[in-house]
């Protein structure tokens, strides 16, 4: 569902981390590991909602990812 109306705009590989960004009526970032964990630096305070339907939380200035996908869209 986090992707239906949204542009694909591509994805970047850093190390394990993988970040791949979505524009349209609000644009966000799916991140997640390709194995362990991996800190995301984050531009601006945001919101991070777990794909498995967990809540979504504030943070601030980095965001611990792992394998599981997390939408992150800027607060």
């Amino acid at each position: 569902d986090w992707v239906i109306g949204s542009n694909f705009d591509g994805c970047t590989e850093e190390g394990n981390l993988v970040n791949c960004s979505f524009s349209g009526d609000s644009d966000f970032t799916v991140a997640y590991t390709t194995g362990g964990n991996a800190e995301l630096p984050l531009k601006a305070p945001s919101q991070a909602c777990p794909v498995y339907g967990a809540e979504c939380t504030d943070v601030q200035n980095s965001l611990k990812v792992g394998e599981t996908p997390v939408r992150i869209v800027a607060s």
